[in-house]
């Protein structure tokens, strides 16, 4: 009987393994997107624009962290519409 530790090592190592399926690469032109994106889900909103060097990363939550770790050094995002129910 495998014990507890063992399969939460399990589902640990099939998430990185799901997530590595859905990567994407990115384009940046001076650290920075090409052109505005909206992303929508559900009631959710995200606007991503473009920002001239030197701005950094404007935004908050997850979507600043996903940015960063993208490697984008020049963006600005604003989350709307979001409900916490």
């Amino acid at each position: 009987m495998a014990r507890e530790g063992e399969r939460s090592r399990f589902r640990d190592q099939e998430t990185v393994e799901d997530g590595k399926k859905s990567l994407i690469n990115v384009a940046l032109i001076d650290g920075s997107i090409q052109h505005e994106v909206v992303g929508q889900i559900s009631a959710s909103n995200t606007i991503l624009r473009p920002a001239p060097s030197g701005t950094g990363v404007i935004a908050g939550g997850s979507v600043r962290t996903v940015l960063e770790l993208a490697g984008v050094k020049n963006i600005v995002a604003k989350s709307i519409g979001w409900l916490t129910r």
